[in-house]
């Protein structure tokens, strides 16, 4: 018996639809690499404030390590806030408190400079 076009063409687009989607989201995270880019970032120091959850679920901590470690080998200095026990989110509140801090304090000191 034969499928239906109806059946037919949900098989097919059931089966290229993850590869669009894959080519897609290959692509834009090629162009949004942000590894690509640190020879553009300003060469003055600390310019650069990076924040990150080391229990996130969405991006592993190893990144910003490896991020930071490629920065390093360019002779450029990001700060880095690693949260200790936080995700993708910061849930507590204390933590959040710190976080407007720095964030506060790092605004204050990159626009001034």
């Amino acid at each position: 018996m034969d499928q239906s076009p109806v059946l037919h063409l949900f098989s097919a687009s059931s089966v290229l639809l993850p590869v669009a989607v894959f080519v897609l989201s290959t692509q834009g995270y090629s162009l949004s690499n942000i590894a690509s880019m640190l020879g553009g970032f300003p060469e003055v120091a600390d310019r650069l404030l990076i924040v990150h959850g080391h229990s996130d679920e969405n991006v592993h901590f190893k990144h910003t390590a490896l991020l930071v470690e490629m920065m390093k080998n360019l002779e450029q200095s990001p700060q880095v806030m690693p949260l200790s026990g936080q995700r993708h989110r910061i849930q507590d509140p204390a933590c959040r408190a710190r976080f407007l801090t720095k964030l506060v304090a790092f605004f204050s000191q990159t626009l001034t400079a």
